[in-house]
Parts: structure tokens; C-alpha cells; sequence
């Protein structure tokens, strides 16, 4: 395992970007009550693009983030919400690339029943929105 610090793992769909930030010198999830970003829908791809590189700046900003750690869509056809995704992935990447925060992409395998209690192990439930995504958030950065 890399060395502890502060880990962001994300997860994006074409709608919103999930995202746990982890403590690993404590095992906390610091942002316990705000991990979702909702995508605006009416903008077009470029003006998409742009504003989630500016969430993500926030993102980092505000935690100081020390590595991060993408989840990667796992055994899908491509399709457009499929290339749609994984263009977001890449303005993620950009964005952290230049604020110089190494980062990967790691595929997660893990079926929905393992995964849930295993991420709620780590660092305990959010108190919203806990789901699958949210929970492989916190298992890519507990990885990473």
C-alpha cells in the first residue's frame, strides 16, 4: 500500500460524481456529509467539462488531497453514456494533474453485497446517499 495521507476516491456517471476522502493515518472519511456532485444536465459538453474541472479544484482545495484514485468502469460496451463517462474521468484526472496530486484508475470487482459492508468497516456509513457508489468510493481510496 502507498504511504498514508489524505486519499480522494471518486466514481463519476454522466449525472454526478461521487467521492470519499479518506484519512488513512486516522481511517475517517472526512467529507461524511458531502460526497455528491450533481452534473448539470443543461450545458453543453465543453461547458460540462469546464465545470467539473472546477468542482473538482474545489474538491482538492478544500482537503487538501494528497493522491487520488479513480474507480473504472468495470466490464461495460461502450456506448455513449459509457465514452461520456470516461471523458469525465479524464478532465478529473486533468484537473488533478495540475495541481501535481499523483493519481490512478483502478478497476474495483466486488459484488454489491461484499463491497457495502466491507467499505462500511473502513470508516463507517455516510449519512446520506449510501449505495454501491459511494461505497466503492471508499474502497478505490482506501486501496489507493
Amino acid at each position: 500500500m502507498a504511504e498514508k495521507g489524505v486519499v480522494l476516491g471518486i466514481r463519476s456517471t454522466t449525472t454526478e460524481i461521487r467521492y470519499a476522502v479518506i484519512d488513512q493515518n486516522t481511517s475517517t472519511m472526512l467529507n461524511q456529509n458531502d460526497h455528491r456532485v450533481k452534473i448539470e444536465q443543461n450545458l453543453n459538453d465543453a461547458e460540462k467539462f469546464q465545470w467539473i474541472y472546477k468542482e473538482i479544484e474545489e474538491i482538492i482545495n478544500q482537503y487538501n488531497i494528497d493522491r487520488a484514485v479513480i474507480k473504472e468502469n468495470a466490464y461495460v460496451k461502450e456506448t455513449k453514456p459509457v465514452r461520456l463517462s470516461n471523458r469525465i474521468d479524464a478532465i478529473i484526472l486533468l484537473a488533478l494533474a495540475h495541481k501535481n496530486i499523483p493519481s490512478e484508475i483502478k478497476l474495483l470487482s466486488m459484488r454489491e453485497d461484499k463491497l457495502l459492508p466491507l467499505a462500511e468497516s473502513r470508516v463507517g456509513k455516510t449519512n446520506t446517499y449510501w449505495n454501491k457508489d459511494i461505497a466503492a468510493c471508499i474502497e478505490v481510496a482506501a486501496r489507493g
